[in-house]
Order: structure tokens, then C-alpha cells, then sequence
């Protein structure tokens, strides 16, 4: 029985280790594993952080809807293990933003924050908020916005995990790209540590995707275009495919600020064909005013395909 749970301890470690570093079919592999040890070891609340990282990593891999179903019993099935019930409202919560459902986002937040201030679990209170904050971003009230966001940077710097008050900040810099607030998006640039020329790397990703929109703000498509090429590289490797959307979003975007129509509505059909059966949304509307004419031109091409309600979907959000 010692070897047992000393085995499957390692092997969850092991999974957990290769799904934070953006390795989705080693994570996958070695989870599989876990999870066949700790049904032997009956081991239940181990049983439940498996399901946790199975859901994380389909939110990888762009299986939003997947997801949604394994996440979905977990804040009932874990009882008084509301540690797992927490992230299971994150990861709900998540989707839900992402597919526009936003009372539905708020919902799952709030319960996750409530619970994790009762539990006092100050990385989790700051990972719901700042999804949450997100959430706020979206309803387009920049007064109510910016107090969330305040309050979200200093639930993220009491939990002192650096990774999230870095996170937080580059999704509030996105915000500010969308408001027009150019200065200070740049004052962001310019103090963060973070290079151009970074090898890709997960853990990084999204400070890096808010640098690619801040050259693209500047003009600077050429730089963007460089910077996606790699990053984008590396996800696909990794099997990433919600990470690829988000990119090939970004690409297109990028040849569009270059005046290449073509380049840029092939990159977006390629992103759409890839997001709308798993319900996107927001990785295109949150761009704001550029997406519209992208989505427009290939709407054009669009017409007579069933695929032509999702882009329908997508431009009366952002009318």
C-alpha cells in the first residue's frame, strides 16, 4: 500500500510537472497513469485532482465543450474537498467567459470566490478573481473595470505568486489596448523585464501575447509577425490548439495592420474553422473594432457555408 501511494504521488507530480510546462501529450500519458493508481489506491480526493488536470488540459488542447462535461460534477462529487470544487468553478468559469455566456461566468466565479475565502486559500482567491475581473473587462464599464482590476492586483500580490500578479497585469494592459489607453499599454512594455526574442515558453505565454498586441498597437506588425511564428511553432508541438486559435487570430490581425488582405483572411478562416465548433467568442471580440472588417471579409467568402452563423454570432457581439 506504501509503494502504491508513493508511486502514484510521483506520477501525478510528474503529470502535473509536464502540464505546466505546456506538454500536453506527456501530461496526458502520465495522467492516464495517475489516474489508474489512485482508482487501485481508491484514493478519492486524488481522483478529483486527476479530473481537475484532465479539464485543464482539454481548455489546452481548445475542447472547450469536452471540459465543460469533466468539470462539470466536480463541485458536488468533492463535498467537503472544496479545494477541487474551487478550481472546477474556475475552469467552468473560464469557458464560460470564453463562449460570451458571461452571467454564467460570473456565477461560477463569485461561488469560487466566495469559497475560497472561506477557505482561505489565497492562490485560488486570486486565480477566480483575476477570471473574474476579466469578466467585468468584457461588460465594457471602464469605471467598474478599473476598480476590479485594482482589487484583483492586490489579491494577486498577498498570495505572492508572481506568475499571477504577472498575468493579471498584461490582461489589464490588453483592456487598455482596447480603450485606446496607448501610453500606458507602452509604460507597461517598456518597465516589463519580459524580451522580444524569448525562447516560447507556456508559463510565459500570455505576458508574450500581450507584447505581440502592444507592437501591433505601435505599428511594429513585422516584430509581431516574427514573435508568432515561433510561439505559435511551439504550440502546435504541444498540441495546444487553444493557444494556436489565439495566435492565428493575432497573425491575421498583424498582416492585416501590413495591408495583406489575403494572408490575413486565410490565418482567420483558419482560426474560425478551428474555434467556432467548441463555442469561441471572446478571443475574437475582445480585439475589438479591427476584428470587424477581418470578419467581414470572410463572411464574404462565408456566405452560402453552415459556418457563416458563427461569424454571424461573432459580428453582432461586436456591433
Amino acid at each position: 500500500e506504501d509503494a502504491l501511494l508513493a508511486r502514484s504521488t510521483a506520477t501525478s507530480a510528474l503529470a502535473e510537472g509536464y502540464q505546466l510546462n505546456g506538454e500536453v501529450v506527456a501530461a496526458r500519458r502520465v495522467l492516464a497513469d495517475a489516474r489508474s493508481l489512485h482508482e487501485q489506491a481508491n484514493n478519492l480526493s486524488s481522483i478529483l485532482g486527476d479530473t481537475i488536470a484532465r479539464g485543464d488540459l482539454l481548455i489546452m488542447q481548445g475542447k472547450l465543450r469536452e471540459a465543460t462535461d469533466v468539470y462539470a460534477p466536480v463541485p458536488e462529487a468533492a463535498g467537503e474537498r472544496q479545494y477541487f470544487a474551487i478550481q472546477a468553478l474556475i475552469g467552468l468559469g473560464n469557458i464560460a467567459y470564453e463562449c460570451n455566456e458571461r452571467d454564467k461566468a460570473e456565477t461560477h466565479l463569485e461561488r469560487a470566490i466566495t469559497l475560497a475565502r472561506k477557505t482561505r486559500d489565497t492562490v485560488l482567491l486570486a486565480r477566480a478573481s483575476l477570471v473574474h475581473a476579466r469578466v467585468i473587462q468584457a461588460c465594457g464599464d471602464a469605471e467598474h473595470t478599473s476598480e476590479e482590476w485594482a482589487s484583483t492586483l492586490l489579491v494577486a500580490q498577498a498570495c505572492g505568486y508572481t506568475g499571477i500578479v504577472e498575468q493579471a497585469q498584461a490582461y489589464q494592459v490588453r483592456g487598455w489596448l482596447k480603450l485606446g489607453r496607448r501610453e500606458e499599454a507602452i509604460q507597461w512594455q517598456k518597465a516589463s523585464s519580459f524580451a522580444h526574442d524569448a525562447p516560447p515558453s507556456y508559463p510565459q505565454e500570455v505576458l508574450a501575447l500581450t507584447l505581440v498586441r502592444c507592437l501591433l498597437a505601435q505599428g511594429e506588425a513585422g516584430e509581431a509577425l516574427r514573435m508568432l511564428g515561433r510561439w505559435r511553432q511551439h504550440a502546435r508541438v504541444q498540441e495546444r490548439t487553444g493557444s494556436e486559435i489565439e495566435m492565428l487570430m493575432l497573425s491575421a490581425l498583424a498582416y492585416a495592420k501590413q495591408g495583406k488582405a489575403e494572408q490575413a483572411v486565410q490565418l482567420l478562416q483558419q482560426a474560425l474553422l478551428l474555434a467556432s465548433p467548441e463555442g469561441y467568442i471572446r478571443v475574437f471580440v475582445d480585439e475589438g473594432v479591427p476584428m470587424i472588417a477581418l470578419l467581414s471579409l470572410v463572411l464574404s467568402r462565408w456566405k452560402n457555408k453552415p459556418e457563416a452563423s458563427s461569424l454571424h454570432a461573432l459580428l453582432s457581439v461586436l456591433h
